[in-house]
């Protein structure tokens, strides 16, 4: 038999189908535009991760693009998630999408059928389908691609602002382009199948066509409608039981459309499971803690700036500047930090301590400071000489109550009346395993010219460790000493940093003093208030929850658009039904009702299965997470359930206002075809 295979005729149909059906194929480029809006967010945020990372790399520390993708590499686990977050927007996308061309399926596929009768082969039919997914893209990628860069534009500051390293902003055509192809990609997968069960359809199948297959419409039939609509008989018991009802027919139809039903409850799950878990992450964040290990009193008043050689150096705040800052009224002293480099000479067993630390287990630690070019230079010299820079602290009363917290010390058993005695140092230990790479407990370490025995070993606060003096104590080991010791030792030396805490009525006239003394006398002045720094951490935490929100939103818009798409299909495609019904005695308020009532009933079975899941996600899921998982350490995991309540009746509203809007639709549509003089008519 002659086939003709002449591919213009198909462009000209893609062209009749597209302008054809406007309205469904508006939901799929608005489709496209979401998923490729997600797409260019997500690739903008590693783009610019990547690209800020390698220039903090290349022009602040002066690594070699060797060392910075031997860095990059490294910090692969903390891009993964960003990574990972493609896989659930290409789902969604995915799903949407394929909703809608299904339904092109079930409403067109007579008309392929007539096609294929003609002789269209099913090569020509795909194409029709590929190119009706070439004109969505080309309309959804570039109108989501500008949303996506505006977004991204206008959410800078939250998206961004997650990271110690200063993130930018960084737009490239590549970023754009990946987005483009994954949503080209989305959308050609999304095609396939119904392309495939178009092609492949019989003639006449296509016009005997129906939702189900032969054996599900055999084992459907009667199950609801056993009884002639509208009779008007007198009935027994069971077929009274067996009546038909508008209700009973709403559920006779979410039963004919499962598969519909079923990509509405995979998009919306996915809405509601992120959106649950990422409020659930963003009450969890608790001031209190971050603020109880990064601070400890309300300003911490430093001096750093940058040395000759580019290495960041720190130096004694000026005496003058401690005198005035303490006379203003509310002011007090917490705490005060002394520091002084000193080279040490190590021993056999320290020396050992610190190569096996650092070159055991495949060396990664070593790997992960490749991209420091001072810390790799001083640990060559380390590994050479046997000897290496000695940070010697100088702590008061109120250091020492720290690094003697339970939750600090590592080793040893602290004694504050001996400590205070002068004989005594306390070493800074490290986390996790692979031993200790410094002085152990009862070993003595020599100081200036004095011998001091280890006390202790503390995990020092990131508060007592101030920026070095000099590139060479980029590699470093940390020994606490008393004041009084320390001053004894190096008279000359002054306070490094100075905790003070302030009323809180006066806080307000100590920032405006500081903000002047730093703007007049000495640019190089380190203010860091407790309210700052928790600020800081607000957009930390702000900028986290961002991404997540705006992806879970976007599934919850996605999933919406399926919902009224599976809705308004399937009602619309039911007009002539409906409208026999109003001829077997139907009324308008039973069919309005009916409609209703399925759009009802579909959202309730969403809700019952996308419930369980995001209560298990938002629960034992985030629990594990927060609390085994992650390094998110200043979290304290706290339950809620309100995304859930707050969103439960906006999909109500809209499962009972979609059907009330066809059927408005409906109404319009048959005023013209229905009688006038009916009793019960449009009204």
């Amino acid at each position: 038999m002659f086939r003709n295979n002449n591919l213009s005729v198909c462009w000209r149909l893609v062209r009749r189908e597209f302008r054809f059906h406007k309205g469904r194929n508006l939901m799929a480029v608005l489709s496209v535009a979401l998923t490729m809006a997600l797409f260019t967010v997500l690739s903008v945020i590693i783009q610019s991760l990547v690209g800020s990372v390698r220039d903090y790399c290349i022009h602040d520390m002066h690594a070699t693009e060797e060392m910075y993708r031997q860095f990059l590499v490294s910090q692969l686990p903390e891009l993964f998630p960003y990574f990972l977050s493609f896989i659930p927007v290409f789902v969604c996308g995915f799903l949407i999408i394929y909703n809608i061309f299904r339904i092109g399926v079930d409403a067109d596929i007579r008309f392929y059928g007539k096609l294929i009768t003609l002789g269209m082969t099913p090569r020509q039919v795909r194409v029709i389908w590929y190119g009706l997914a070439l004109a969505v893209c080309g309309l959804g990628i570039p109108a989501g691609a500008a949303l996506g860069i505006g977004g991204a534009v206008v959410f800078e500051h939250e998206i961004l602002n997650f990271s110690k390293i200063p993130i930018g902003m960084i737009v490239s055509l590549k970023a754009i382009a990946a987005a483009g192809v994954l949503s080209l990609l989305t959308v050609f997968v999304s095609s396939f199948r119904p392309a495939r069960i178009t092609a492949g359809i019989s003639p006449a199948l296509a016009v005997r066509y129906m939702e189900l297959s032969g054996f599900e419409r055999k084992k459907e039939k009667n199950k609801f409608f056993p009884i002639s609509i509208g009779t008007g008989n007198q009935v027994g018991e069971d077929d009274r039981k067996k009546r038909i009802t508008p209700r009973r027919m709403a559920v006779y139809h979410l039963a004919r459309s499962k598969r519909r039903t079923a990509v509405v409850i995979a998009s919306l799950s996915l809405a509601f499971i992120l959106l649950s878990c990422v409020y659930v992450q963003y009450i969890s964040a608790d001031h209190d803690i971050y603020l109880h290990f990064i601070t400890f009193s309300d300003y911490t008043l430093s001096v750093e700036g940058a040395g000759a050689d580019g290495a960041n150096i720190s130096r004694d705040l000026e005496p003058s500047l401690i005198r005035q800052v303490e006379a203003l009224p509310g002011v007090s002293r917490k705490g005060a930090l002394y520091k002084q480099e000193e080279w040490l000479d190590l021993g056999e067993h320290v020396y050992s301590r610190l190569t096996n630390y650092f070159e055991s287990e495949g060396g990664w630690r070593l790997r992960e400071m490749e991209s420091d070019v001072y810390w790799t230079k001083a640990y060559e010299n380390m590994r050479k000489n046997h000897t290496c820079i000695g940070m010697v602290y100088g702590i008061d009363s109120s250091y020492t109550e720290l690094l003697a917290r339970p939750e600090q010390l590592i080793d040893g058993t602290f004694d504050a009346e001996l400590f205070a005695f002068g004989a005594y140092a306390i070493a800074e230990g490290v986390e996790g395993g692979g031993g200790q790479p410094n002085y152990q407990v009862g070993e003595q370490v020599e100081i200036g010219g004095r011998t001091f025995e280890i006390m202790a070993l503390s995990i020092a606060p990131a508060y007592l460790r101030a920026d070095n003096d000099s590139a060479e104590s980029a590699f470093s080991l940390g020994l606490f000493i008393p004041e009084k010791s320390f001053r004894q030792l190096y008279p000359q030396r002054g306070i490094r940093e100075l905790h003070l805490n302030v009323e809180e009525e006066e806080r307000a006239r100590v920032d405006r003093w500081l903000a002047d003394y730093q703007n007049t006398k000495d640019p190089f002045l380190d203010i860091r208030s407790r309210e700052a720094l928790k600020e800081t951490f607000d957009q930390q935490i702000r900028s986290g929850a961002a991404v997540g929100a705006l992806m879970a939103l976007t599934f919850g818009v996605i999933g919406i658009f399926n919902l009224a798409n599976t809705l308004i299909a399937g009602l619309l495609s039911r007009s002539q039904e409906f409208a026999a019904c109003l001829k077997l005695g139907m009324s308008d308020r039973q069919l309005l009702y009916m409609m209703i009532w399925e759009g009802v009933c579909e959202i309730g079975l969403v809700l019952a299965v996308v419930y369980p899941l995001a209560l298990l996600a938002a629960g034992p899921g985030m629990y594990l997470y927060l609390t085994k998982v992650s390094n998110l350490w200043a979290y304290q995991y706290r339950f809620s359930i309100w995304p859930l309540l707050i969103c439960t009746p906006i999909m109500l509203v809209a499962a009972a206002g979609i059907p009330f809007l066809c059927y408005r639709i409906i109404k319009r549509q048959s005023d013209t075809s229905m009688d006038p003089e009916r009793p019960g008519a449009w009204s």
